[in-house]
């Protein structure tokens, strides 16, 4: 729970506001390769066994027209990566900003999807990081709470 609760941490430190944020430009993709990656969950249940790895597909996308741009898509099955792969170029919005530390941070978009909607589903989903173990170990505390309690009584 504590990984879950630094990673919402700094994801959320992360994310830009819509203000530092500025569009590059609509670039049309063509699907280029598929390849398969295994991908650990991070999680050993002992120290006997290794993290459990899952395997994925990764269809790789290059921008058209000479743009320096790659892009990658992500899926669990190998059938679906074929479907993407078929059914041609892609459209998006490429999305550039600039940190504290002068790092760029680049972000893909659909292209009806505006930059503030992309930051506050970002932080949405960084708050939910953060929360969950909140949740948990507070409902731990009253649950040791109410046994606790009970006993003395």
């Amino acid at each position: 729970m504590l990984g879950i609760f630094a990673a919402g941490w700094q994801g959320y430190d992360k994310v830009l506001p819509a203000e530092c944020l500025h569009e590059v430009g609509v670039y049309e993709f063509a699907p280029t390769k598929i390849y398969s990656t295994n991908r650990s969950d991070g999680y050993a249940y002992s120290q006997k066994h290794s993290p459990s790895a899952k395997q994925s597909y990764i269809l790789h996308y290059k921008a058209l027209n000479g743009a320096p741009y790659n892009i990658k898509r992500r899926f669990s099955y190998k059938s679906q990566a074929l479907k993407a792969k078929q059914q041609g170029n892609i459209v998006r919005r490429l999305v550039e900003g600039t940190d504290e530390q002068g790092k760029i941070h680049s972000y893909v978009l659909e292209p009806q999807e505006s930059i503030s909607s992309m930051v506050r589903e970002h932080k949405i989903y960084y708050g939910i990081l953060l929360n969950v173990p909140i949740a948990y170990f507070i409902f731990l505390a009253l649950y040791g709470y109410l046994r606790y309690s009970r006993r003395n009584q």
